[in-house]
């Protein structure tokens, strides 16, 4: 299985259009939309499962414009060919993981300016 990064999503993306989107180049297993805890809100990214490695990397490969890194943009991120709601969607497989962004933002809410 490979775990795609999708970024710059709309607030308003929904799982089945997300999955719908990716489900024109191949298999998914899985579609986390992240949302803010307290609000519920998406925070503009989410994560794509896709359960064939060799599918993923031709849907990257197909729906992606840009094969470097942008000025501007992480490593591994791609500019995509295709839009949501006007905006163009930003593929990586290099983010980090779901558990992993939760934890950092646990962190955050724990510190305090006193602790800076």
């Amino acid at each position: 299985m490979k775990n795609l990064y999708v970024g710059n999503l709309p607030h308003s993306t929904t799982e089945p259009e997300l999955r719908g989107l990716f489900e024109a180049h191949g298999a998914v297993e899985r579609v986390s939309i992240v949302t803010d805890r307290e609000t519920g809100r998406a925070r503009g990214f989410a994560f794509v499962e896709m359960t064939n490695p060799g599918e993923a990397a031709a849907t990257v490969a197909t729906i992606t414009r840009a094969t470097h890194a942008s000025p501007g943009n992480r490593a591994g991120s791609q500019l995509a060919f295709v839009e949501l709601a006007g905006r163009g969607l930003t593929l990586s497989t290099r983010a980090p993981k779901l558990n992993q962004l939760q934890s950092a933002s646990r962190l955050c809410e724990t510190l305090t300016i006193g602790d800076l």
